[in-house]
């Protein structure tokens, strides 16, 4: 069973596509995809730029994330 589910819902975990958002590590970046796994967690796939596209799970990234 694939443990991905893609969902076309705007807002996952309080994040939503196409928001600049603050990692304390890779600096400031925007959401490009999201996908709700099936535990209930989101994956976030994120442009940093220069830091290059992160994919993070936002049970284990919410806290090191804000929004800008």
């Amino acid at each position: 069973m694939n443990d991905f589910i893609q969902n076309n819902h705007q807002n996952f975990d309080g994040f939503f596509i196409g928001e600049n958002i603050r990692h304390e590590k890779f600096g400031t970046g925007v959401i490009i995809n999201a996908i709700q796994k099936t535990d209930g967690s989101t994956n976030l796939l994120i442009n940093f730029g220069s830091s290059g596209i992160k994919e993070l799970n936002t049970h284990f990234a919410k806290d090191k994330l804000s929004k800008i």
